[in-house]
This record gives C-alpha cells, sequence and structure tokens, in this order.
C-alpha cells in the first residue's frame, strides 16, 4: 500500500506539471505523458483503496519512477531496461527498475523541466566549487567534465530536434 500511495502522490504531481504545461524529453517521453494521463483518469483526485492500490501496482503503464541522483525519470519497461543486465533471459522479470544503475541510453528515460531544472542546479553547484581557490587541478578537470556532460542533458532537453539557439 506504501509503495502505490508514494506512486500516486508522484504521478498526481506529475498531472499537475503536464496540465501546466511541463516539457518531457527522451527516448520514453510519450510513455511517460501516457502513463501519467492513465493514471489521472483511473485514479487521480481519489482515495486509493487496497483494490486500486494493487490495480495500480500490478498495471506495467504505471510503473513511473522518479531518480532525482540521475536526474531523470524512468519510464519502467522491462524489456528495455539496461540497469537489469539479465534482462533477457527467462528467469523473471524485475517489476521495478535499478535505479542505483542507471544506464545513459536505456530507452526507459524521460526527462521533466523538474529533472532539468535539477541538473541546472547541480551545473551551478560544480561552478561554485570550481571557482574555490583550493580544488585540486584533477577534481577541477573532473567537474568541467561533469558541467560538459550535464550541460549536454539541458541542451537536448531545451532543442530536443537539435535545433542551435
Amino acid at each position: 500500500m506504501e509503495e502505490a500511495l508514494a506512486a500516486a502522490e508522484y504521478l498526481e504531481a506529475a498531472a499537475t506539471r503536464l496540465d501546466d504545461g511541463e516539457s518531457v524529453t527522451g527516448p520514453a517521453a510519450q510513455r511517460y505523458r501516457d502513463g501519467v494521463r492513465l493514471y489521472h483518469r483511473q485514479f487521480g483526485g481519489r482515495y486509493l483503496t487496497n483494490r486500486q492500490a494493487t490495480a495500480l501496482n500490478a498495471n506495467p503503464r504505471l510503473r513511473i519512477y522518479d531518480n532525482s541522483e540521475q536526474f531523470l525519470t524512468c519510464c519502467y519497461d522491462q524489456s528495455k531496461a539496461l540497469c537489469h543486465p539479465d534482462r533477457n533471459k527467462s528467469a523473471g522479470v524485475e517489476a521495478s527498475p535499478d535505479i542505483t544503475n542507471c544506464q545513459p541510453n536505456c530507452g526507459n528515460i524521460a526527462r521533466t523541466d523538474r529533472n532539468i531544472a535539477d541538473v541546472e542546479v547541480a551545473i551551478e553547484q560544480a561552478r561554485e566549487e570550481i571557482m574555490s581557490p583550493t580544488i585540486p587541478l584533477p577534481l577541477k578537470s573532473r567537474l568541467e567534465q561533469r558541467i560538459s556532460s550535464l550541460q549536454q542533458i539541458v541542451d537536448h532537453h531545451r532543442n530536443p530536434e537539435g535545433r542551435r539557439r
């Protein structure tokens, strides 16, 4: 029940953000939008009964997980999940992603404006660290690489077709 309530809270907030015009990019962007809208139609604004909580947890289209550490949202489809290297073996299906093993080229990734805002905060924090006179040169280089990598995520979200501003 707790898992369903947490999912419901996240999906309810996501529905509000989509209604307010939040953009979503990434290979799973449409699955994100479809899943959030499906949740809203079936469960939105309601108190979840045990039966509804079970239905929410069982619906594979509603397996949408925020991964703030990786600045993404996982629209989990086990067949595409690169976080589970053994996904193609018949040993069983994982019901949820391994968010400690997100891969940047996974087909389950969607990025929302909220994810991008978190990326921009991380970029700013890294820039502040670089400005410190006590930072060692190797760490400064790693932070510059991280900023570059994170900036590519922001640029792709802002210009998904690759247009330059």
